[in-house]
């Protein structure tokens, strides 16, 4: 059976377009990416995540207060400002350690290292009333559990 010459052109102008499109398509000529441009890094840890809402919206924004409590009773403090002019106020949140500082700035990892875990208590203060209080236990950049 003979093919028409036209036909077989087509069918080798398709093949090299299909060629093509998947050079294209694998990025051999494509800029560099953001990737390739960088050196990086990675990074995990543990952290206890607190957060307090204004259930019905009532106030327009607050200031909240949390104050966490080591063992040795040694309070480390992080402030957050929250906004219930949404439909439904959504959380306001910090993250323990991070953020946290206790007496004459010093954070959390700069006071002491807990090898072990430890139970902390913790309070969210929004003027002078304390509206949510808990307790978790933390091991330093290891583990963590909320406990009440």
């Amino acid at each position: 059976m003979m093919i028409n010459p036209s036909l077989k052109r087509s069918f080798v102008s398709l093949k090299y377009l299909i060629v093509l499109s998947m050079v294209l398509d694998s990025g051999v000529f494509a800029q560099k990416s953001l990737s390739d441009e960088a050196d990086w890094q990675q990074s995990a840890g543990v952290s206890i995540k607190l957060g307090v809402r204004d259930k019905y919206g009532e106030l327009e924004s607050y200031s909240a207060l949390f104050v966490v409590t080591d063992p040795d009773g040694k309070e480390y403090k992080a402030m957050a400002k929250g906004d219930a002019r949404s439909f439904i106020s959504s959380f306001t949140y910090v993250y323990f350690p991070d953020g946290f500082e206790g007496e004459g700035g010093i954070t959390v990892h700069e006071s002491k290292w807990y090898p072990s875990p430890v139970i902390f208590s913790w309070k969210c203060i929004i003027g002078d009333k304390t509206v949510a209080k808990g307790k978790f236990e933390y091991q330093s950049g290891f583990q963590a559990k909320i406990i009440e």
